[in-house]
């Protein structure tokens, strides 16, 4: 359960990154949704990469 409201928070900081990526409406409003797009790839990515690892 936490690590589904964990998700959740990743995707919706990913997409709130895409729309400020976008719409925003100056330069440094997008480069801040780029930083929260990379970052919220980034641990997806690992996540999955976490899980499927066999220990």
């Amino acid at each position: 359960m936490l690590r589904l409201l964990g998700l959740l928070l990743v995707w919706s900081y990913t997409g709130v990154g895409a729309v400020l990526l976008v719409s925003g409406p100056e330069l440094g409003v997008r480069m801040l949704g780029l930083a929260l797009m990379v970052l919220g790839v980034a641990w997806m990515i690992l996540d999955v990469l976490r899980r499927t690892r066999v220990v």
